[in-house]
């Protein structure tokens, strides 16, 4: 496993439904609509309550797109795996989220009255059962909507509203107990992800070392902000910059991504931005195996390494990365064919997802053996 995230829906169909479900229903709509109304005193408690832990993000770029079809306009790379539209119920979404390997998908079920999360599993080139993240209450997380799972296999992102929310909708922070087979107690994702608005969308590339942000703060009814920021692996704060309250409400809110760009090297991040979109939209191999070195440094000809070592790991690594193009190929071929009948392939398509997974550890290995080497070799 490589290394290392609902709407309130408008009114679907006038049918009608049994007594008790109309009950059922009403229920579930005047919690919500409760949490609601009561999230602008008790949000604004939380939004004071959250605000000396916001965390110090340098934001690189922003972009703003309609609200009804924003997933497509996010530029996540293969390697961090697909989002896309579930269902539609008239101008609103219910998103997926799929694993890179195309083994595992969440995504959001539900109607005008509420929404949860489900998941999949694929197996021999059949998707699973679908089972809902039952651990996850509706009770405390109403609508939940757009999943996002980080390149650790366990920690899922996802929005909601409810009581525990700063605006309408909130980004919240699960993970997933091996050893108890349970999601754990989602956790408000904080600020300056969260606002007294509605934040819909946090994915994160673990390779390129990006992140997006999906919130209508400072927005129009039908827009939508994409923010491209830049994830740590430590996460910071504000503590040792003495700013005041309104200081740090001002970094909170983003009411300026040009004042973050002191937190960090923004060209790097643009250059590792336009190296990704390149690799996702180019047909050459050369940009195809394009490998990102450090913030400033983008890898296309072992020419550029100064490293005897780093130049032969990095034809390992191209070697690599044409492996596991045709590997997925076949898994998608010998998919198609299972699921027209070919039943014997089974066992073969198991063999071919646990081939993928090993090559995409050698290819992280491989990786991080290149980046070392060149370090050592420019000591």
């Amino acid at each position: 496993m490589k290394k290392i995230q609902a709407w309130i829906l408008t009114a679907l169909l006038f049918v009608a439904v049994p007594a008790g479900a109309q009950k059922r229903n009403a229920a579930v709509k005047g919690k919500a609509a409760a949490a609601m109304r009561n999230n602008g005193n008790g949000g604004r408690l939380l939004f004071n309550t959250l605000l000396p832990a916001t965390a110090k993000v340098m934001v690189i770029d922003s972009v703003v797109v309609g609200k009804n079809d924003f997933l497509r306009h996010i530029p996540l790379n293969e390697e961090a795996g697909k989002l896309s539209v579930k269902r539609k119920i008239g101008n609103n979404v219910l998103a997926q989220y799929e694993t890179e390997l195309g083994d595992r998908r969440f995504y959001a079920v539900g109607d005008s009255t509420s929404t949860a999360l489900y998941m999949q599993t694929k197996v021999g080139g059949e998707w699973s059962q679908q089972s809902s993240l039952a651990d996850i209450s509706d009770e405390d997380y109403h609508y939940q909507n757009f999943p996002f799972l980080c390149a650790d296999g366990v920690t899922l992102f996802f929005s909601a509203t409810g009581p525990n929310t700063i605006g309408g909708r909130d980004i919240f922070m699960t993970s997933y107990d091996s050893d108890k087979d349970e999601w754990l107690q989602p956790q408000n994702y904080g600020l300056p992800f969260n606002s007294t608005a509605n934040d819909y969308l946090l994915a994160i590339d673990d390779l390129d070392t990006l992140g997006w942000l999906v919130t209508d703060r400072h927005q129009h009814a039908d827009s939508v902000c994409i923010y491209t920021f830049v994830p740590t692996q430590v996460r910071k704060n504000f503590t040792a910059d003495n700013l005041s309250a309104t200081q740090l409400e001002h970094f909170a809110q983003i009411h300026s991504i040009a004042d973050t760009w002191a937190f960090g090297d923004r060209n790097a991040a643009l250059r590792r931005r336009d190296a990704m979109m390149a690799r996702a939209t180019t047909t050459t191999k050369q940009n195809r195996t394009a490998f990102v070195l450090n913030d400033n440094t983008v890898i296309t000809d072992e020419k550029q390494l100064n490293s005897p070592l780093a130049r032969n790991l990095f034809r390992q690594w191209v070697e690599l990365c044409t492996m596991i193009d045709n590997t997925r190929k076949s898994l998608d071929e010998k998919r198609n064919l299972y699921a027209r009948g070919q039943r014997e392939l089974k066992q073969n398509i198991l063999e071919k997802e646990n081939s993928l997974r090993q090559q995409l550890t050698d290819l992280h290995n491989v990786a991080k053996k290149i980046r070392m080497a060149e370090i050592k070799n420019n000591q």
